[in-house]
């Protein structure tokens, strides 16, 4: 992974001994060839509620921490959890929020099959599938 993103965890948990796999992987970036032009589709003049995609989706960036709480605010997500016990969690603000992305990314031409999303709760994987 990434020097990047192997930081937190390596300081967290490891005490220093977690180690980048080569050179190359430890600089690597994504290749969005048609980063940023490509986002006009998606970022239109007036909507102002995606300005923050922008810098999520910045290749120079290997590590973003996107705060939800300005995002909701701009684009009126709830941001609550909805489910129960028995069907599973779903944060509906989340899974729009990983939508957005995955189109931004899809839009800036990173391949389908280079994308993944890590979700905690199994019922929000099989919304956001869904969408």
């Amino acid at each position: 992974m990434h020097e990047d993103i192997c930081l937190l965890p390596n300081l967290l948990v490891y005490k220093g001994g977690l180690k980048c796999a080569n050179d190359e992987v430890k600089s690597k970036k994504l290749n969005l060839p048609s980063f940023p032009r490509s986002l006009k589709n998606i970022i239109k003049p007036g909507n102002i509620g995606l300005g923050w995609l922008l810098p999520v989706l910045n290749p120079n960036k290997p590590v973003v921490f996107v705060n939800t709480d300005n995002i909701g605010r701009d684009l009126e997500f709830c941001g609550k959890g909805r489910g129960s016990a028995s069907r599973g969690l779903v944060n509906d603000a989340e899974v729009e929020i990983a939508t957005l992305i995955v189109k931004g990314l899809l839009a800036c031409d990173l391949s389908p099959s280079s994308i993944g999303i890590i979700s905690p709760y199994r019922a929000q994987v099989r919304e956001g599938f869904q969408n």
